[in-house]
């Protein structure tokens, strides 16, 4: 079950730093769209993602005045409709759902480019079938198995700073990160043939698959990169 390194950390902070440059000189300009504009959102990175499970994940936002809107995203996966898993190959019968309201805080709603703040809830909902593997309980320490049904669920919240870029009226894209808090749960049942392993060095030494092996409860930091393309409505 490894994974590779995620991708989109140098794609967004590529993108962050462009724009801020961009803005450095730039001057105020008339609005183009309504801030009482609806619109409908794509995530472009969540369908290929080799971090985590890959999903399509849309969303709707909704401006309530000049400075603040809000939206809900909803993300679902599986091994038929998200076959893009290049960090996942042996994570098969896969099915993931999660929804994440926001809030958002317009710092200049003048400009072309409005920069903004939000704050985001999630709540991730994943199940797989793990097949000729390993994991640690919280009791037996490191386990065999032939098969095993996987259950995950992650929630907490977000803080985010990102930018809103209109490419015209009703086409831009939304490019954000940010850092928060998480909460996850991690549980093992109907398990073939366990089989207690001897205890060898931890390989997992990033932590990258602790989400898949570790089984109960772990609070951790959590963090957020990612660009959206927006659709008015």
């Amino acid at each position: 079950m490894k994974q590779r390194m995620s991708f989109k950390a140098p794609i967004v902070l590529f993108f962050l730093l462009a724009i801020n440059t961009l803005q450095a000189n730039a001057q105020t300009e008339s609005v183009i769209d309504s801030n009482n504009d609806s619109y409908i959102t794509m995530n472009i990175f969540s369908p290929i993602s080799v971090q985590n499970m890959s999903r399509w994940s849309v969303g709707y936002i909704q401006g309530i005045n000049e400075k603040w809107k809000a939206g809900i995203d909803f993300g679902y996966g599986n091994e038929t409709v998200s076959p893009f898993n290049f960090g996942h190959i042996d994570n098969k019968n896969y099915q993931l759902w999660e929804v994440r309201p926001e809030l958002y805080y317009i710092l200049d709603p003048a400009r072309k480019t409005k920069k903004y703040f939000s704050a985001e809830l999630f709540y991730i909902n994943h199940s797989s079938i793990f097949r000729d593997g390993e994991y640690y309980t919280e009791s037996d320490g490191k386990m065999a198995y032939d098969k095993l049904d996987y259950k995950r669920e992650k929630y907490g919240f977000n803080l985010k700073y990102g930018f809103i870029i209109p490419f015209g009226k009703k086409l831009g894209m939304n490019v954000f990160t940010g850092a928060g808090l998480r909460i996850r749960e991690v549980r093992f049942s109907n398990i073939v043939n366990p089989r207690i392993e001897d205890e060898e060095p931890d390989d997992d030494y990033f932590g990258a698959n602790k989400h898949t092996t570790r089984e109960g409860v772990a609070f951790g930091a959590n963090f957020s990169l990612g660009c959206k393309l927006y659709f008015g409505l």
